[in-house]
């Protein structure tokens, strides 16, 4: 029993630990996109804006 709590609980760490780069990069994906439109209409208060 406590070899198959263990079992489960290595898994569920591991697939949480995967999980939270995908986010990661979404958000640095965001950045990037706000952070290029506003670069590319020169918008200095836009990019004044932008949290980093």
């Amino acid at each position: 029993m406590n070899n198959l709590l263990f079992l489960l609980l290595t898994v569920f760490l591991h697939a949480a630990a995967l999980a939270q780069p995908a986010s990661d990069e979404q958000a640095m994906r965001a950045f990037t996109r706000a952070y290029m439109a506003a670069y590319n209409r020169q918008d200095v208060d836009a990019l004044r804006a932008i949290p980093g």
